[in-house]
């Protein structure tokens, strides 16, 4: 998978920290739990992180993310969060100096994911079209390049999946280009290429 980038669908992200988190945190009543399905060399799980760590949820509330990717050599690169120059473009100034260590000497030009940010992200191995191990529900599933690369029937089977395991309430980022197959029920549109979990959805086995 090629490498991610940090904030990629912008959008995105402006709805998470305006509209979707501090409805979670109202909610209240357990730990809220984010997934980075298919999140390459790490960019965009590190960019839910420092979304949720500005959003400076309740102590007592909390937030989890688990990234996950099939790429043993992508998953390296993001648990290492080391990052270039180049790769840091769309990181504000701001958010460097408060999410972020910058290299000296050997390391100049390179940035990384500061510990507190770190120990936010679980990463793990996952095949998106194979088994998946059991959780508990996400109330935040991300999934943008991996479901474009897909075929419109592996696409909408995914998206089945990603509904069963969301929480009532969950929400689900696609790519800007994707859209949920008719026939998925308790799903609402949220947003471009963004969809509300209404109720509990049938498992399709």
């Amino acid at each position: 998978m090629q490498p991610g980038a940090f904030f990629r669908e912008p959008y995105h992200f402006e709805v998470l920290a305006r509209t979707v988190l501090p409805e979670l945190a109202r909610a209240g009543g357990r730990r809220i739990r984010l997934w980075s399905a298919g999140c390459s060399s790490g960019e965009e799980a590190w960019s839910l992180a420092m979304i949720v760590e500005e959003a400076r949820l309740p102590p007592d509330l909390g937030a989890g993310i688990v990234a996950s990717d099939s790429d043993p050599h992508a998953l390296a690169r993001a648990s290492d969060a080391v990052y270039t120059d180049l790769r840091m473009a769309r990181v504000t100034a701001e958010r460097r100096q408060r999410h972020f260590v910058r290299g000296v000497g050997p390391r100049q030009g390179l940035w990384r994911v500061t510990a507190p940010l770190r120990d936010r992200v679980e990463f793990c191995a996952l095949d998106l079209m194979g088994p998946w191990p059991a959780r508990d529900p996400f109330d935040v599933v991300v999934c943008h390049d991996p479901i474009a690369a897909l075929d419109p029937p592996g696409a909408a089977r995914l998206v089945r999946r990603f509904a069963e395991i969301l929480a009532p309430g969950g929400v689900m980022f696609l790519g800007a280009n994707e859209a949920v197959p008719d026939g998925i029920a308790g799903l609402e549109v949220h947003g471009r290429a963004i969809y509300r979990k209404l109720a509990a959805v049938a498992r399709t086995g």
